[in-house]
């Protein structure tokens, strides 16, 4: 099983639109081909950004995502990084699949 760490907008985009990339990998996802890997700072940013207004995403919906990506995914707590990086709202990303690269 491929072990992955999926950024917001792959998430958000799998809800807008059924067809495309991003669909396909949460399909992965939801099926159990994909092991998903998150952290709090992770599941937040999904939080936050599933309930921007302009989404349109119901809560229902935002919270059927939330609880599948809890029951199925993995969480893991992550060593934050010192390193630079040009977006900060990146780093639990980095943080996430760093660390997931060590159960490889």
């Amino acid at each position: 099983m491929r072990k992955v760490v999926i950024d917001t907008n792959v998430v958000v985009s799998s809800n807008l639109t059924l067809r495309g990339n991003p669909a396909e990998i949460m399909k992965l996802f939801y099926t159990g081909t994909l092991q998903l890997f998150y952290s709090d700072g992770i599941l937040n940013e999904y939080k936050r950004v599933l309930a921007y207004e302009r989404l349109n995403i119901a809560m229902g919906t935002q919270e059927d995502i939330i609880k599948a990506i809890e029951v199925g995914g993995v969480k893991i707590a992550p060593p934050a990084s010192t390193i630079p990086m040009i977006d900060e709202t990146d780093r639990v990303f980095y943080d996430t699949a760093n660390l997931v690269t060590q159960y490889l």
